[in-house]
């Protein structure tokens, strides 16, 4: 189970403490700017405080340690979202469901599902 309930972005240092919150995904494409993607991982989270409503996260692996999570409803909506905003981030290792590292691969060759 994951301790982040908070819907948007959450930046954590190397350390665990939280650096940045924003209610938006902007906080995660303005750190890969700063220090490059190096791995998403999607996580289905079973914790009833957040579960019912956006049960996916997606956790962001930075190269300079910190680390980032956000939330979706859906995993199609994640994968679909950070396949399209892949300039941000290059080429990245994308792992959790197989369905959802599928449909990120059909989406950044071209192919839609």
């Amino acid at each position: 189970m994951l301790e982040e309930s908070h819907v948007g972005f959450t930046l954590y240092a190397p350390s665990g403490e939280a650096l940045r919150r924003s209610d938006t995904l902007r906080g995660l494409i303005d750190h890969a700017r700063r220090s490059p993607v190096c791995s998403f991982h999607l996580v289905r989270d079973v914790s009833p405080r957040v579960a019912s409503l956006y049960p996916y996260a997606v956790q962001v692996f930075y190269e300079d340690g910190a680390r980032g999570v956000t939330r979706f409803s859906d995993w199609r909506v994640a994968a679909d979202w950070l396949a399209a905003r892949r300039r941000s981030w290059g080429f990245v290792h994308v792992h959790g469901l197989p369905e959802f590292v599928a449909r990120y691969g059909q989406r950044i060759a071209g192919r839609t599902p």
